[in-house]
Formats: structure tokens, C-alpha cells, sequence
């Protein structure tokens, strides 16, 4: 009897949750040191710890991920730690449910009597920015109230908006000062900004 070959669409189970971890339709599974696949919920409860970063290196795209530079019971120990260091983080924060880092500023003009554009480029530090959210930027302890026009990935692998992955936050930038070192937060108590 002939045997059947199976492909899989996932790599195996992952190794912390024992869901399917797949790789295509934006799974998000990284393989780890040990070549054990983590899936992509579990990629996500820790990627804040862990941001990736892109480059361009002679035409080609150069990924820094520490992530993968751990092994199974590395992540296992991570994920206990998790939600005390998101907690934490979220307490230097006064709170604030997302919160983005500004490394990157451009100012875009749009037309002689348009508004021009902010892209700002960074990270979230922690939660999610979506197209069309309003926000807050502090900009030298002064708040200014944003509106998110558009949320767009920073490189290849980049899930827009979600925390540990470079992303840009386009805004209207009338009368809005920015510069590295600033940072966007959402919070449903912004007025106490």
C-alpha cells in the first residue's frame, strides 16, 4: 500500500499553548532557538518585550528578532512575567491603554491651502493604533489631541499598529509640534491628559 504524503499548512503544534501555529494568512509564528514554533497568540502576549526591527542592508531586508533567540522554556518563564510587566508599564503610563514611542518625524506637505501631515514613526510600546482612532501626543508635557488618518506598517513583517512592530501614524498637523522622543497615547480618559 502506497503511502500518502500530507502537507501541513501549520508547522505543528506551539510549543507554550498547543494551538496550530500557522505561518500563512498572518498567523504570525515565529520558530524559536530550539526550532519549536510559537504561534501567533502567543507571539503577541509577549512581543512588546521583544520588538523586531527591519533594515535595508545591500538590497536586502536584515530582521532583528530576539525572540527567536530563545527556547521553548525561555518563553514559558517570559510568559509568566507578561501581565505583571505589561501591568507595570501601563502604570508608568499613567494608565493609558496604548502607547506609541515617536523615533521619526516627517512633515509631509499637501497642497497650498491643505493641512499639512505628520508621519510619525516609532513603535507601540504596548496595546493597538488603528486607522481612524483619535489619540493624544504629548509633545514636551503638552497634550495635544490627534486624530489617527492612517495607521501603515514600517516593514515586511510589520502587523500595523500592534505593539513591538515598527509601524507610521499619519496625522493632521495643524499647529502640532513633534519630535523624537515623544510619545502618542490612547486611552478612553484622555481628557485627563
Amino acid at each position: 500500500m502506497a503511502e500518502t504524503m500530507v502537507v501541513r499548512m501549520d508547522l505543528g503544534p506551539c510549543a507554550v499553548c498547543g494551538r496550530p501555529a500557522f505561518t500563512v494568512y498572518g498567523g504570525g509564528t515565529v520558530v524559536l532557538a530550539d526550532q519549536a514554533p510559537l504561534c501567533g497568540n502567543c507571539v503577541r502576549r509577549i512581543r512588546f518585550l521583544y520588538p523586531v526591527s527591519q533594515r535595508m542592508q545591500r538590497d536586502m531586508w536584515i530582521t532583528d528578532d530576539a525572540l527567536v533567540k530563545l527556547n521553548t522554556e525561555e518563553v514559558r518563564e517570559v510568559m509568566k512575567t507578561a501581565p505583571d510587566r505589561l501591568e507595570n508599564l501601563r502604570d508608568a503610563n499613567d494608565g493609558c491603554d496604548a502607547v506609541f514611542r515617536v523615533d521619526q518625524v516627517q512633515t509631509e506637505k499637501t497642497g497650498l491651502f491643505r493641512i499639512p501631515v505628520l508621519r510619525l514613526k516609532g513603535y507601540p510600546l504596548y496595546g493597538r493604533f488603528n486607522m481612524g482612532e483619535d489619540a493624544v501626543l504629548i509633545h514636551e508635557g503638552t497634550a495635544y489631541p490627534v486624530h489617527l488618518d492612517d495607521v501603515a506598517g514600517g516593514s515586511l513583517l510589520s502587523r500595523a499598529g500592534e505593539a513591538g512592530y515598527e509601524c507610521t501614524l499619519k496625522i493632521p498637523a495643524k499647529g502640532i509640534p513633534a519630535s523624537p522622543g515623544d510619545t502618542v497615547v490612547k486611552t478612553g480618559r484622555q481628557e485627563k491628559l
